[in-house]
């Protein structure tokens, strides 16, 4: 037997409780929040929020950000109950290094990492100011100061001395050069520190004397000279040579001083002339005093310390 049907009152009645029961679940989903917790400039904001998302989180909590701030965990992110937000606000840093500044804004927790997102790569020497490991906060500047060791040696020229013995070998008056004397060498060694380019401290590591000097060692005559022969010393059996000699050697100059090294008529060197015994420079003495002292060289070494001359006048 079919449902008699409802009265239009009752019908009413079923549909305004229909739309009780709707519009209390809307009310109960509308109702519904999630507490988080925004960590954001040295602040804890714990609050509850409608929103779906880290970035409607932080937008009910009032949190601007910055083009390079970091946000963690990311903004899409969906909300969980209990969720800890955390924003780390970017900070501006400069890095100098190799005659560079690099600007940049960074959420870098160690100066270490923010010379990583320049690129810049450390030698096993080089200086940072401040340190790797320090933290980024409050630092404005990061100096990278390259550092290099280097090995330099420098010679040093070390002087002989000049020993004078006395000898009875010699007559008095003359001296001769026993040993020649020789410089000697002294190399030391530096580690050099050189920081960007440029010298900035030298440590002495070493020296050595790869030379030893050698002195200089003159004879000096102390003997009694021989008796002086009776025959007058300017007589042209004993000096006409000279004179000859003297011509061919100066143009018969006997203060011959042309700069070439060698002096007066019979063109004694300096050495040699201090050799026989003389004094000072050969031109600055007598013909005589030169003629006695080239005897004495003709004794000792014969004809051959005037070589063309000698050869011209057939004295050998």
């Amino acid at each position: 037997m079919p449902t008699p049907p409802l009265p239009v009152l009752g019908r009413r009645v079923l549909v305004a409780l229909a739309l009780a029961v709707l519009a209390g679940a809307a009310l109960a989903v509308s109702s519904v929040s999630t507490p988080v917790t925004v960590v954001a400039d040295d602040e804890q904001i714990e609050l509850r929020t409608h929103g779906d998302t880290v970035a409607a989180a932080l937008a009910a909590a009032e949190v601007e950000l910055g083009p390079d701030d970091a946000v963690t965990p990311a903004l899409g992110t969906s909300l969980e109950h209990d969720l800890v937000i955390e924003v780390v606000r970017a900070v501006a840093i400069a890095v100098e290094v190799d005659g560079e500044e690099h600007e940049l804004a960074t959420v870098a927790d160690q100066v270490g990492e923010v010379l990583d997102e320049v690129g810049v790569e450390l030698g096993p020497h080089d200086l940072v100011d401040p340190p790797r490991y320090e933290s980024v906060v409050d630092t404005e500047v990061v100096v990278v100061q390259r550092v290099e060791y280097e090995e330099q040696t420098e010679q040093i020229v070390l002087e002989h001395d000049e020993v004078r013995h006395e000898t009875d070998d010699l007559e008095r008056g003359e001296s001769r050069v026993e040993q020649e004397g020789r410089e000697g060498v002294k190399v030391r060694t530096f580690e050099v520190t050189i920081v960007d380019g440029e010298e900035a401290d030298r440590e002495l590591q070493d020296t050595d004397v790869e030379v030893e000097p050698r002195d200089h060692v003159v004879l000096v005559g102390t003997g009694e000279p021989p008796p002086t022969p009776a025959t007058e010393p300017d007589a042209p059996s004993s000096t006409g040579v000279w004179d000859r000699l003297a011509q061919c050697e100066s143009n018969g100059n006997w203060q011959a001083n042309t700069g070439n090294g060698y002096y007066g008529g019979l063109q004694f060197h300096p050495d040699t002339w201090r050799s026989v015994g003389g004094s000072g420079l050969p031109h600055q003495h007598s013909r005589a005093e030169q003629i006695r002292r080239a005897e004495i060289l003709l004794d000792r070494s014969g004809w051959g310390q005037w070589p063309a001359c000698s050869s011209r006048l057939g004295l050998r």
